[in-house]
This record gives C-alpha cells, structure tokens and sequence, in this order.
C-alpha cells in the first residue's frame, strides 16, 4: 500500500520518545501495505489480526459454554433420575427385609408346629381337612368334635348334664 506523499498528513505533536516510536513504526507498518488499525496494532506489539482472532476465539469458547451448560443440564437430569431411581431402590431394600423378617418368623413357627411326616396318612388327611374346615370359617369346637367321631349335640347334652349335677 505505498501511498503518495499527497495521501499522508503530517501531523506535529509533542509526544514522549516512546510514543513517537511507536507513530514511526506505524507509519512504517502502513507504508508496508497494513491498513491503519493493522498498523496500530503492529506499533502497540500486538498481532495484526488479533482482535479477529480473540473475536473468533470469544465465539468459540460460547459455542463450548453452552455445549457445557447443556451437558452439565443433562447431567443434573441424570443425578435427579438417579436419586429417583436410588430412593426407590431403597424402599424395596426395606421391603426385602421387612419380608425376610416374617420369612425368618414364619421358619420358627413352622419349626414349633406338629411334624406331620410321622404319623398315619389318614391322621394327616383329617387334621388337614380340619383346618381347612376352620380356615374357611367353620366352627373350631364342632369341626374338632366331628374330626374325633363326635357328635356336637350328643357332647352338648352330657355337658349341661355334668354340669346340672354340680349345681344341685
């Protein structure tokens, strides 16, 4: 960009020695073909195009925030979902327990009940068929006097008789 000496001002102006430097080698910078602000640059030691360029790089480094705002979103999406997922999990750890609980319970209770393995299969059939009986909301005295050969009516009487006998 040589320019004729009728493009050029001259400009007088009282200055310190280093700024007058750094008017020389813009002037020099301009004379080389930069335009003014690339010359300016040049004289304050800065790259010609770095205000392009840390322009484009402020660009850039916003494009990576909300790149990171939107990962970091979806990472706390995830946390939530987690704690969610992490909270239920946690109620059916309680639950499992609370059942292992009555599991271990009803192993007691069942190692305290009547070993049925060594009596007579019909003995076993009839006290299976009396709780059953029981089970289903029939009578415990009735279903229990009908399982030993009783008849419910005939035991009724001999009671009222035994117990007419120790009134009088």
């Amino acid at each position: 960009m040589n320019k004729s000496n009728s493009n050029l001002v001259n400009c007088n102006l009282q200055v310190s020695p280093a700024l007058a430097r750094r008017f020389r080698k813009a002037v020099q910078a301009e004379e080389d073909g930069h335009d003014p602000r690339n010359a300016l640059m040049i004289a304050a030691d800065c790259k010609p195009n770095e205000i392009t360029l840390l322009r484009a790089r402020v660009e850039e480094l916003s494009f990576d925030l909300d790149v990171s705002e939107n990962e970091h979103a979806q990472l706390n999406l995830k946390v939530h979902q987690t704690a969610d997922e992490l909270s239920i999990a946690h109620s059916k750890l309680g639950e499992l327990k609370k059942a292992k609980e009555q599991i271990v319970q009803l192993e007691e209770t069942l190692t305290r009940s009547v070993n049925l393995q060594d009596l007579p299969n019909a003995i076993v059939d009839k006290l299976r068929s009396v709780v059953d009986q029981i089970v289903v909301g029939d009578d415990p005295k009735t279903t229990l006097l009908a399982a030993a050969d009783y008849d419910r009516h005939v035991v009724d009487e001999a009671m009222s008789t035994v117990e007419r006998s120790e009134v009088t």
